[in-house]
């Protein structure tokens, strides 16, 4: 059974990153402005001192993995809160972090998965009432990746309250740099493996009062960066020279992200790509519940240049219904699919009844699919006021085989004044929309997907303006881009 993505697409860009969208990203010149990919202004990229890497930077045209959950879609969930059998009231599971100790080929060697256990613990006399949250960290282990065994907790709240346990090696230790949570403090907390994975002990605690959640350390070039979200909800950006025992300066790029809310975070395991220059990093969105992949192409103390990916968001929410992903999904770990070889993704998805468990998830194959694309024009159509019209796409574009698309819709519109025009695409189960004000040129641009798509599927779109005249829409494009 093949589980598509969710029918939907994030809403704009934040305002300090500019989105560059593969070959989507001619979209800005066509309109003459810097846009995002519901047609609305936004500044230029967030970089330091130098021009950084353009969108045509081959650097960024190989994504850096596509999350196929078809194949194992009948074993998931693979660890629920079920499973956690030492810990009473779990409320749910979520946040995997996935590692293997030994060498790539040491198949002996179990794969071993940290994630956050979220309980309730009772009140003594009421017991049917719920006290606050309390936050553990679990571990389970697992010969292939697939099929998983629970351990046990390894870092109880008694000791602290954590999520976001990122687990990995380093200078021949093994570390965890988890996010604070419940009564642990606004800070970065640093922790070693004594006895690695069940005994971990505090090594250094910084940055009090700056992280809020999710910190995400990464090396590259021989600076430590790191990336998380801080009490004001935005997402800040700093760098050490050493993991532990350095001093955080905050980048001349952050904030990376200002959402005014609660909006994004840091969202699974970096892929450092030195020979290449390059990282990416994964964000999850709260609504409407998705993971997106962006690139930093040759990081530096003093410039960061990041673009979103074409594939992105790499994997969200089924919207299935009854669907154990339903909701959303929040975190990806691919960080063996890059280190070892290994096509093994975890990820975590929420049901109906927002209760997170753990799935697995493979990369698909970069030369599969239907990578060419297809393009097909939009026929001349006046649309009057309050109309809702359906623009009738010209020649044969259809989805020559099943799969995950991409698609662009840029209409060219003719107005006697500015107005603004709201335009619709829908494809199989999928739709999303934008609005663009039509100017001088009257070009607007709206992007949907990655998408799940039937071979045979047509794409949809309409227009709709509230302006006091009819407008003519004198053509245009729309193209599919398969993965």
């Amino acid at each position: 059974m093949r589980i598509p993505f969710v029918p939907s697409l994030p809403g704009p860009a934040p305002a300090v990153v500019r989105r560059v969208l593969g070959d989507d990203a001619d979209a800005a010149e066509s309109t003459g402005a810097d846009t995002d990919v519901a047609g609305q202004p936004v500044p230029t990229v967030a970089s330091g001192a130098g021009p950084g890497a353009s969108a045509a930077d081959p650097r960024l045209a190989t994504p850096p993995l596509r999350v196929d959950r078809s194949s194992d879609a009948d074993r998931n969930p693979v660890l629920t809160a079920a499973d956690v059998a030492d810990t009473p009231h779990v409320s749910f599971v979520a946040d995997p972090f996935v590692v293997r100790a030994g060498s790539a080929d040491a198949v002996s060697e179990p794969y071993h998965c940290f994630f956050e256990v979220k309980r309730r613990d009772r009140r003594p006399f009421l017991c049917l009432r719920d006290t606050e949250a309390r936050f553990d960290i679990g571990h389970a282990t697992s010969p292939d990746g697939r099929d998983w065994t629970y351990e046990g907790v390894v870092l109880p709240a008694a000791q602290a309250e954590h999520t976001y346990p990122h687990v990995f090696h380093h200078d021949d230790d093994w570390w965890m740099v988890p996010s604070p949570a419940g009564s642990t403090p606004d800070e970065l907390r640093v922790y070693r493996a004594a006895d690695f994975p069940t005994d971990w002990e505090l090594v250094e605690t910084t940055l009090a009062g700056e992280v809020r959640i999710d910190p995400t350390p990464f090396e590259y070039d021989g600076t430590w960066f790191l990336v998380h979200q801080a009490p004001d909800y935005t997402v800040r950006l700093r760098y050490s020279d050493r993991l532990v025992g350095g001093e955080w300066h905050e980048h001349p790029a952050s904030p990376l992200f200002d959402p005014g809310g609660n909006d994004i975070a840091p969202g699974g395991r970096p892929l450092v790509d030195a020979s290449a220059g390059t990282v990416d990093l994964f964000f999850r969105r709260g609504d409407p519940g998705i993971v997106e992949a962006w690139r930093v192409v040759d990081p530096s103390r003093d410039e960061w240049s990041m673009h979103e990916l074409p594939t992105s968001p790499v994997v969200s929410g089924s919207g299935e219904p009854g669907a154990w992903d339903e909701r959303n999904v929040h975190h990806v770990d691919a960080g063996l699919a890059r280190a070892t070889g290994s096509d093994l993704v975890l990820v975590d998805g929420q049901d109906a009844d927002r209760r997170y468990r753990l799935g697995v998830a493979r990369t698909r194959d970069f030369d599969g699919g239907t990578d060419e694309a297809e393009r097909a024009a939009l026929a001349s159509r006046t649309v009057h006021p309050g109309e809702r019209a359906v623009l009738s796409v010209t020649g044969t574009l259809a989805v020559p085989e099943g799969g995950w698309y991409r698609v662009s819709v840029r209409p060219q519109v003719e107005s006697p004044g500015p107005v603004a025009v709201e335009t619709t695409c829908s494809a199989g189960a999928a739709s999303a929309s934008g609005t663009f004000d039509v100017a001088a040129d009257g070009r607007g641009h709206v992007a949907l997907g990655p998408v799940a798509l039937a071979p045979g599927d047509r794409p949809v779109v309409e227009l709709q303006h509230d302006g006091g005249r009819p407008v003519r829409v004198t053509g245009g494009a729309v193209r599919l881009r398969g993965w």
